[in-house]
């Protein structure tokens, strides 16, 4: 029996090919560990982060009152997506600061998920991928990408696909922040949604995130909307429906509502 803190960890993965086929170089992936890692090393959960999220707020949700994973019976790794201002990103990265940073994916964050967890870890299977947001959209694809890696995947309020749906949801959410009366702004949809995110979170706050650098929420955004699992099975939902061979469960909710009321933007899968 293997029990570790909850302090933050880092972990150096070297320079990373991307889905672009672009380098991010020097790579570097902050964790946290709760609870005990058992004898055969079954009861991993790993716990994505969330849009503007970072591992520091996952405690909340793992030892608060009704906790989403209970860290006495589970060996939870927490890990901080790339451009989430812990992980490399555009607000700290030596050599591919601000807008030299490349451009991410949803992909791109699991693919270093698994290289944490494979190379520098020495995890080669998972009891579960529990996600929120772009956690969840991170869960779905953990679970197009590595079919087999996990038993469970759990996806809260997040999309395998983002939709023309769910960017209706966000701009409307945006466009009621920004400038006070629904002002659109001039650098198009996503610039935008992401002006309104930032002043709902600056006015908000909690959930264990603080303001993003803008240019790292912009990177983790372009990453949600340009995400689609669906593409590893054809660009169909029914196909990825039944190729995937973990247990799923998919919690939903009214997105415009939770990104209104919650730290957390959902998205309506």
């Amino acid at each position: 029996m293997l029990l570790l803190a909850s302090a933050l960890l880092t972990a150096y993965l070297g320079d990373f090919v991307l889905e672009s086929g672009k380098v991010l170089k020097d790579l570097t992936i902050g964790y946290r560990t709760y609870g005990t890692l058992n004898a055969d090393g079954s009861n991993v959960i790993l716990f994505p982060t969330w849009f503007n999220g970072k591992t520091d707020g996952v405690k909340s949700y793992v030892f608060n009152k009704h906790p989403l994973v209970d860290q006495t019976k589970y060996f939870v790794i927490a890990v901080d997506a790339i451009g989430n201002g812990v992980s490399t990103s555009p607000s700290n990265s030596a050599t591919q600061k601000g807008k030299n940073f490349p451009r991410i994916t949803i992909a791109d964050m699991v693919r270093s998920q698994h290289l944490l967890l494979t190379k520098h870890l020495n995890v080669n299977q998972l009891h579960a991928v529990v996600g929120i947001s772009m956690g969840g959209m991170q869960a779905f694809e953990w679970m197009g990408q590595y079919r087999t890696f996990m038993k469970k995947g759990i996806s809260i309020v997040g999309t395998p696909h983002m939709t023309g749906a769910d960017m209706a949801l966000w701009m409307e959410m945006a466009t009621s922040k920004v400038g006070g009366g629904g002002k659109r702004s001039s650098g198009g949809m996503q610039q935008t949604i992401l002006n309104g995110i930032l002043e709902a979170l600056g006015a908000r706050g909690g959930g264990g995130s603080s303001i993003p650098a803008p240019d790292n929420a912009f990177y983790q955004f372009n990453a949600m909307a340009t995400d689609n699992v669906t593409r590893l099975f054809g660009n169909s939902l029914e196909v990825t429906a039944k190729g995937i061979r973990a247990e799923t469960m998919i919690f939903v909710a009214d997105a415009g509502r939770l990104c209104r009321t919650t730290s957390h933007c959902g998205l309506r899968s």
